[in-house]
């Protein structure tokens, strides 16, 4: 492990950890305390700003989280840059999601060297701080740089030589998703034992069949050919949405009472339980590193069942029960977004704002909950942000924008998308609305 005795010292934690080795990171902000953990969101940054979204919850935030394209472009580096001065003026840290534009094999020194020379001017200028989630879910199909163990763990291992030898304010995280129903379909990006075209396929074939059987299956591990070695990892992380527990998507389920405990143990949607070491257990707890969860629950407008409160308080009191009995577990990003989800064909919402009545809610939880609300860093105030990079109008009707918008581009109902070519005109135009990151069908179990 690129031993986090170093990241405690940097962060000014006093966690008994390893011998530490050479690293450029200045002091950052204190861990959260013991069984409490930062706590932020994942924003539409298209139609929503940090602002607007504190105001709405109504309680501070440690954490903002958005996805940038890597390398570095001119539309990602003004991406970059608002994340950084409204987290800065938020007192929050940035999770950034690397979300890799080209080839993982095309990536090299020269991109990580133009991105950490980014994130020091931003941390000079703003105070900013970075936790950096390198090609996340990269263990899905869902993905371009899915499933190519390979390729995926020489770029993370790249750029974490540039970060650890050169960052002033950032730290590396591993970021698969939850395993459960892998390899999500029996393909791994066309890579099949038995099948392989190039010495790149045989390598990632060997590598997946981690039960030696000759099949890429089920039975095989999500998470460990997907790792990039303790030395390169500060964080780990685990993205576990909240889709349902069947295949019946769009009915709003409330979540079972130990649904997520169930998840973190490792035991829900494999079959018999108990059978596999938990990713916490594996990545977090036996190598005192902190871990990062990306969540959130799944409401449908216009879906039958429980109510909203019902499904997104349940889901959110079981977080706080989950950062109660695992120690490192130090924060929590939740999905704050509305998007069309294929498998419910339709605008769905994820987030913990989207009405006053359930922002009132969440606030409470999160306030009584073991959460280090924040602010994580000293807040900084921000001059006005330049017209030019204001990717966002500020709205006081932000709680509903993003369904209002998607009804007045499409022409649709939000909330009753029935007939046919009323659900083919949401899809055609939600991409223009919503500009959601990811649209992906998900693995079977969810």
């Amino acid at each position: 492990m690129r031993p986090l005795t170093l990241l405690a010292g940097l962060l000014g934690t006093t966690l008994a950890l390893a011998p530490a080795t050479a690293y450029a990171a200045e002091q950052g902000p204190d861990l959260p305390q013991q069984d409490t953990a930062w706590f932020g969101a994942e924003l539409d940054w298209d139609r929503d700003s940090p602002r607007s979204y504190v105001d709405r919850l109504g309680t501070d935030v440690s954490l903002l989280a958005r996805p940038v394209a890597y390398p570095l472009t001119d539309g990602s580096r003004l991406a970059l840059r608002r994340l950084a001065r409204t987290s800065a003026e938020q007192g929050a840290m940035s999770v950034v999601d690397l979300q890799p534009a080209t080839a993982l094999d095309g990536l090299d020194a020269d991109d990580a060297e133009t991105l950490v020379e980014e994130l020091d001017e931003l941390g000079e200028a703003h105070g900013s701080r970075f936790l950096l989630r390198f090609a996340p879910e990269m263990n899905g199909s869902w993905t371009p740089w899915g499933q190519q163990p390979t390729a995926y763990v020489a770029a993370f291992r790249e750029l974490a030589e540039v970060v650890h030898a050169e960052a002033q304010a950032a730290w590396t995280v591993w970021a698969p998703a939850y395993g459960a129903g892998y390899p999500f379909g029996g393909s791994i990006n066309d890579v099949r034992l038995g099948s392989v075209t190039s010495a790149s396929d045989a390598r990632d074939g060997r590598r997946l069949d981690t039960d030696g059987n000759g099949e890429l299956a089920p039975g095989d591990d999500p998470y460990g050919p997907y790792y990039p070695g303790d030395e390169a990892v500060d964080w780990v992380s685990l993205t576990m949405l909240r889709y349902g527990v069947s295949q019946r998507f769009g009915a709003n389920v409330q979540p079972g009472s130990d649904e997520l405990r169930a998840r973190l143990d490792e035991d829900f949607g494999y079959g018999a339980p108990g059978t596999r070491t938990s990713f916490y257990d594996r990545f977090a707890d036996s190598r005192d590193q902190p871990m990062l969860l990306v969540t959130g629950a799944l409401y449908n407008p216009g879906g039958k069942g429980v109510t909203e409160g019902q499904v997104k308080r349940t889901w959110l009191k079981q977080v706080a029960d989950a950062v109660r009995s695992r120690g490192q577990l130090r924060a929590v990003v939740w999905l704050e977004d509305a998007r069309f989800e294929p498998e419910v064909g339709r605008v769905v919402r994820w987030g913990l704002t989207p009405t006053r009545a359930l922002a009132t809610t969440a606030s409470r939880i999160l306030e009584r909950g073991p959460f280090d609300l924040g602010p994580a860093l000293t807040p900084v105030p921000q001059d006005e942000e330049p017209q030019e990079s204001r990717e966002v109008e500020e709205r006081d009707d932000a709680p509903d924008s993003f369904l209002e918008r998607a009804e007045e581009t499409t022409g649709v109902p939000v909330e009753g998308a029935a007939s046919v070519l009323g659900a083919v005109a949401l899809l055609l135009g939600v991409g223009l609305v919503l500009r959601a990151r990811r649209r992906r069908m998900r693995p079977p179990w969810l």
